[in-house]
């Protein structure tokens, strides 16, 4: 089977995963890598996640025999979910498994709380900088200052929340992966 890279998970299931791999049946081992996959999932691990879904559609596709189908449909269907595509039911039993537990979480409330601190500060001081203005620009003319104060404001929320809640979560001992492509992908979603 094609190893995911795993990045940060914990040691303990770094080692689960090398012990799978010992397995040399290829429908059990499908098989517990997609029952650790969900593990995974479940612990809000959903890279690592997806990576599992994925190397267990790609070696049920390399082993091709019936009986391994299942469990690269139910892969497939757990992969659509985390990306965010696939079936309604699917989709909407992820997002709402996942609403409690994240819409409680000290991060997302500290991350919610300063992007909102940031786009009120925002959109106030631009708001008092347009008004201000004896000759409006042709912007503030065109969509008018209260938009364009808002515009400006939602440019520095966006990141300004992803900022925090990585920096909260990295207060809380989370590791977290501070490249410029996680970082620009955070921002963009």
């Amino acid at each position: 089977m094609q190893i995911p890279t795993l990045h940060g998970l914990p040691e303990a299931a770094r080692r689960e995963w090398r012990a799978l791999e010992a397995e040399t049946d290829p429908q059990l081992l499908l098989e517990a890598a997609l029952n650790f996959a969900q593990r995974q999932e479940a612990a809000g691990r959903l890279d690592a996640a997806a990576e599992l879904y994925a190397a267990v559609i790609q070696e049920a596709d390399a082993v091709g025999a019936e009986q391994v189908q299942p469990l690269r449909a139910r892969a497939q269907a757990h992969l659509d979910a985390v990306l965010g595509r696939g079936a309604a039911g699917p989709r909407a039993e992820f997002l709402l498994r996942n609403l409690a537990r994240q819409s409680s979480d000290p991060t997302m409330l500290f991350a919610m709380g300063a992007a909102g601190a940031v786009f009120r500060v925002t959109r106030l001081a631009t708001l008092s900088r347009l008004v201000s203005t004896p000759h409006p620009g042709i912007l503030t003319q065109l969509i008018g200052a209260g938009r364009l104060a808002s515009l400006t404001g939602f440019a520095l929320e966006a990141p300004a929340f992803t900022l925090a809640a990585r920096l909260g979560s990295e207060a809380l001992g989370r590791q977290q992966d501070w490249s410029g492509a996680a970082l620009g992908r955070d921002i963009a979603s």
